[in-house]
């Protein structure tokens, strides 16, 4: 919504402005759009009063501080004017979110562009409504513009057309759109103006320059348009063209600007149809082509009078009865559009719906699906963890099973190839022998160790267990002669020949360790009952 501040801002070069800003407004609405803006339909709740509120565009918007003066000036003119055939100037509005002002004026029916509109009126009859009437709206747009130019200093609308006048529910004409208007020291002296940006049918040949002059009856050429236009109903919209052919010579020839018109001139002659006769010819100069000889709205407005316009109006409850149905045809019309739109909106909501609810469903069952994966993949994902750490566990333990299972091989072969393959023949007891009788002695296997000449240092670091400390003993015999566990088992599995040796010489080693104990040992070498030391 605007602020305080942005309004001052807007109006900070007019403070005699701020004045007329109105501080509520209700908002009805639009009731129409065009390059000036958009006009929407509001009330002054205070009185009760329907008025328009003129908006600009935003893409107009070029320079902001150039459209907030020629508003500030619309505003200015209109403020100071009060006429009933000039559209009433209420204030000055903000509509919520727009920094820019609005124009709040009298609530109009419709324009007389519109009216004469086959296309715009809604209906295809020839005449919509009595000479008379038409006399009486251009009476009042005569009145109006002989007002502003009784102004002191005299306004020039300098953009007077169809669509600039509008009508009320009475029928009743009256001059609006300000915006183009200014100030003139005379309206009779040609003063160098901007260029007008009004439409080019109704702007006389002095006004259609790129550098204009012109005066007051710029506006008496304008209303000259609306006459044809207003009596004929038919807008002449093919009059551009300055020059002609002349037949006999072939060369150019211009045109004057009631030469161009002829054709509608003879329409309005039909149209009047014998009656008033001054007003042909009141029109005829009003478009002359030089500004002098154009008379001022006031001697129009006199004309007029004496042709017969401004009096009663007989028909205008008729062409307020066609005007309102042509409004309510066309707010039903928009209503069944609307309504269309409606209903078509409502089945795409129902169709959106729909595909929504089943893309739900669709989810739903996905997010189910994936819930139960997430479940086995949890599940598998433990089993999975189990599963390295088992196969960690036993490769943790395989590292140590080749040791392991190469001491329980040597110990099986120890034990086993001995009693295959290593019986000596003769008289030589075999390694098995040897062994069996150390193992059967009930002596501590320290003192065997002594007995077979093991240093005593050694012996104290066996374990007192009966196969380690045998297996002890032997392996320092085994070292005495230079020879391993391996050893003794390759030979013993490959040749019993050198088996026999093998066992001779570890039998003697043995033997004569244990005949030579040290002197401190009463210790003597084994016997096993039958056999030899």
């Amino acid at each position: 919504m605007s602020s305080p501040t942005d309004q001052s801002d807007a109006l900070g070069d007019y403070p005699e402005l701020r004045k007329h800003v109105l501080k509520n407004v209700l908002h009805t609405r639009t009731i129409g759009a065009g390059t000036y803006g958009i006009v929407e339909e509001v009330v002054i709740p205070s009185s009760g009063t329907i008025c328009a509120a003129k908006k600009i565009h935003a893409f107009n918007i070029q320079d902001r501080g150039l459209m907030v003066r020629e508003f500030a000036k619309e505003c200015q003119l209109m403020s100071s004017l009060l006429h009933p055939n000039v559209v009433q100037f209420f204030g000055i509005y903000y509509f919520p979110s727009d920094p820019l002002p609005s124009l709040v004026m009298e609530r109009m029916l419709t324009s007389l562009h519109d009216l004469l509109d086959p296309k715009k009126r809604g209906t295809t009859e020839k005449s919509l409504f009595s000479l008379d009437l038409k006399f009486s709206i251009l009476h009042d747009v005569a009145s109006g513009l002989a007002y502003l130019h009784d102004q002191s200093p005299p306004i020039v609308h300098r953009n007077l057309s169809a669509k600039n006048v509008l009508l009320n529910s009475g029928m009743v004409a009256k001059v609006a759109d300000l915006a183009e208007a200014r100030r003139v020291s005379n309206t009779n002296i040609a003063t160098l103006m901007t260029k007008c940006h009004g439409a080019l049918y109704y702007l006389p040949p002095e006004a259609r320059t790129e550098r204009p002059e012109y005066d007051g009856t710029i506006d008496t050429f304008s209303f000259g348009v609306i006459a044809i236009f207003t009596i004929s109903e038919n807008f002449p919209c093919d009059v551009l063209e300055p020059n002609y052919t002349d037949e006999a010579s072939g060369l150019l020839v211009p045109r004057t600007e009631v030469e161009r018109r002829i054709k509608y001139l003879k329409n309005v002659e039909v149209k009047l149809g014998g009656r008033h006769p001054h007003l042909l010819e009141l029109i005829r100069v009003c478009l002359h082509n030089h500004p002098p000889k154009r008379p001022n709205m006031k001697t129009v407005l006199d004309q007029l009078k004496k042709a017969g316009g401004g009096g009663a109006r007989p028909d205008e409850e008729n062409v307020l009865i066609k005007a309102l149905r042509r409004q309510v045809e066309e707010l039903q019309s928009n209503i069944e559009a609307k309504d269309g739109q409606l209903s078509k909106s409502q089945q795409q909501l129902q169709d959106k719906e729909c595909e929504w609810k089943e893309n739900k469903a669709k989810l739903t069952k996905e997010i189910a699906e994936l819930r139960k994966e997430e479940l086995e993949w949890k599940e598998n994902n433990a089993k999975l963890t189990k599963e390295i750490e088992d196969l960690r566990k036993n490769a943790t333990e395989a590292k140590g099973e080749p040791e392991q299972q190469q001491e329980q091989l040597l110990k099986e072969q120890n034990e086993e190839m001995p009693r295959r393959s290593c019986q000596v023949e003769g008289s030589s007891p075999s390694l098995w022998e040897l062994l069996e009788r150390l193992a059967s002695v009930e002596k501590k296997f320290y003192v065997i160790g002594l007995g077979l000449g093991v240093k005593e240092n050694v012996l104290e670091t066996i374990e007192e267990s009966k196969e380690a400390c045998l297996r002890k003993v032997l392996r320092e015999c085994l070292k005495q002669v230079k020879l391993t566990w391996k050893d003794v088992i390759d030979v013993l599995s490959s040749d019993a020949v050198k088996a026999s040796t093998l066992a001779e010489k570890l039998r003697k080693e043995f033997c004569s360790s244990a005949a030579a104990p040290d002197s401190s040992s009463s210790v003597k070498a084994p016997t096993k009952p039958g056999g030899n030391h």
